[in-house]
């Protein structure tokens, strides 16, 4: 899942990926969490190139979460930006769950 392509997701995303127009040495992505405590999902700065770059998240609970990333293009040239997303529990993923537990918790 490209995070960045949507604001508003309705579970927690598995994965997190950024994709640049052109190749970047990614330096830095931080995400946090309203309280603007930092996810910790094991990032580590690129030292060879790419556009595209994806890692495993942590299970994300309901709420705002915000990414700030720099990036280095291929001049040297430094980028920044900040963007935001939500992850929200929507009520019909919910009553699924529900209903899927308490059906597991029937003996057959």
């Amino acid at each position: 899942m490209n995070t960045c392509a949507r604001s508003h997701v309705n579970e927690s995303p598995e994965q997190f990926s950024l994709t640049f127009g052109g190749e970047v040495r990614l330096a830095k992505v931080i995400i946090k969490d309203e309280k603007n405590k930092s996810i910790n999902f094991d990032f580590k700065p690129s030292s060879t190139p790419s556009t595209d770059f994806s890692w495993s998240l942590p299970s994300l609970v309901q709420g705002t979460y915000t990414v700030k990333w720099t990036a280095l293009g291929g001049d040297g040239h430094k980028m920044t930006d900040t963007f935001r997303f939500m992850v929200h529990k929507s009520e019909s993923h919910k009553m699924m769950q529900e209903q899927s537990n308490t059906h597991s918790k029937h003996n057959h």
